[in-house]
């Protein structure tokens, strides 16, 4: 059994190992033993109240019951941009009009914005391989919304979520070869780092404040703007049909796409259901042939699980095994919802 649940002090080991599978990409996500602790312990912090709202961080993993390991997590940073500076940047499209030669010409700026100050970011996704499959990639994404729809008031009215942009055979961004280095005078692994590990402040320092005109780059970095890396399309996918959307905002190292949602748009969070639990073989009011993301709502001690229905007409029952995980008891209550809105199916 697969199951859903926040990162505890215990897990360091299982999260350093984790780390080192990561590669360039996911920085969020360093092989940094002091710094993957003192994001334990921010979340553990965030958890037990600790944290003013521009600190807090949510950290949950994957374990796999059989073997005790943590083999993915996933995370939410509560406000960002509130201690650290979150920048990003706005594709502007401007008109020039020449009345005189009866002349228009449309034309494209990236402009630095910090229009996400304040919002809900949802971050640090990362599955072992091993267990890239069984739906386990959606179970830790889509958990995250099940908490969010428990404790709403701890969020913002908009979601974010960054995706990875384009990178060549050298793991190197092509956009940042081609605009960033010039600025900042070291690679993006670099910067990249500096900016996922809480030292940011070089960013307001030396990135360009004014705008640069799309049409100036060559053909090759035009088209990888607001593109996203081949890894994470199933990411990006899931995400458009929970709600999310792409408004013209990129990441400033790598170009890659920054998705919104409005909260309470979001299926998972508007389409989920609360049931009390009277008596423990009673049947859970699902039915039909699907998956079903099911959690408590336990803050501190938040569990969820993926539930299959192999009958179309049949309601489904949680066996002793499961009501264990997901650490309930009559009187307690669970909240579900479909795994694909709208019967949308796709694979993460």
């Amino acid at each position: 059994m697969i199951l859903f649940r926040p990162i505890q002090e215990k897990d360091l080991p299982d999260i350093i190992k984790l780390s080192t599978n990561t590669g360039i990409g996911l920085t969020s996500l360093p092989y940094d033993p002091g710094y993957l602790e003192n994001r334990i312990l921010c979340s553990t912090n965030t958890f037990n109240g600790k944290l003013p709202r521009s600190e807090q961080y949510y950290m949950f993993g994957l374990e796999d019951l059989n073997s005790n390991q943590i083999v993915g997590i996933s995370a939410i940073e509560s406000a960002v941009g509130l201690k650290d500076l979150f920048l990003n940047i706005y594709i502007e499209k401007i008109n020039n009009v020449s009345s005189l030669i009866y002349l228009h010409h449309k034309l494209s700026m990236l402009s630095i914005h910090a229009h996400y100050t304040g919002n809900t970011e949802l971050c640090t996704l990362f599955l072992h391989r091993n267990y890239q499959k069984n739906k386990n990639g959606l179970l830790l994404s889509k958990a995250r919304f099940l908490f969010i729809a428990c404790f709403k008031h701890l969020f913002s009215s908009r979601l974010i979520a960054e995706m990875r942009g384009i990178v060549n055979k050298k793991d190197e961004s092509i956009y940042w070869n081609a605009i960033g280095r010039h600025f900042f005078n070291i690679s993006f692994a670099e910067a990249d780092y500096l900016s996922n590990t809480g030292i940011k402040s070089f960013m307001s320092n030396l990135i360009p404040y004014y705008p640069i005109y799309l049409d100036l780059l060559p053909s090759k970095v035009k088209n990888i703007i607001g593109k996203t890396h081949l890894d994470s399309l199933p990411a990006q996918k899931f995400l458009e049909q929970e709600g999310f959307y792409w408004n013209q905002s990129i990441d400033v190292f790598d170009a890659g796409p920054i998705l919104e949602a409005n909260t309470d748009r979001v299926h998972s969070i508007c389409n989920s259901k609360v049931f009390k639990i009277t008596e423990k073989n009673k049947n859970l009011p699902i039915s039909g042939k699907g998956f079903t993301l099911i959690s408590n709502e336990k803050f501190n001690n938040f569990r969820a699980l993926l539930l299959e229905n192999n009958c179309i007409n049949q309601l489904i029952k949680l066996n002793s095994a499961q009501y264990d995980a997901l650490e309930v008891e009559i009187g307690d209550t669970l909240r579900f919802v479909n795994l694909y809105p709208e019967n949308k199916k796709y694979e993460c």
